[in-house]
């Protein structure tokens, strides 16, 4: 249960349904281990692409488009084993040659 705090004032209790509870002291060890295990994943997979964690954000890095494109069918297959969803409105995909863009969708 969580309920917001402002000086002596306590808001109504609320049960919390998604996330981690902020100042928790385990979150940053939450958030590393599926992490990692994408990054592992990745690293066995695709010796030549470059992946990073920023928090929830990843990034997929190669200079191969057909790389990038094995890369993210496993991050889908990842993302399902940790029980993930993707959010396309929160995705991007930036590439040195826009004419490509078509293969990545």
């Amino acid at each position: 249960m969580r309920a917001y705090r402002y000086g002596r004032s306590l808001g109504t209790w609320w049960t919390a349904l998604r996330g981690i509870a902020q100042g928790c002291a385990l979150s940053i060890i939450w958030i590393a281990i599926p992490a990692q295990v994408w990054l592992q994943a990745l690293k066995a997979a695709h010796h030549t692409v470059q992946a990073g964690v920023f928090i929830d954000d990843q990034s997929i890095r190669d200079s191969q488009q057909s790389e990038v494109v094995a890369a993210l069918a496993t991050t889908t297959v990842v993302d399902r084993h940790q029980g993930k969803l993707r959010n396309p409105e929160k995705s991007d995909i930036w590439m040195a040659r826009p004419e490509d863009e078509g293969d990545l969708v």
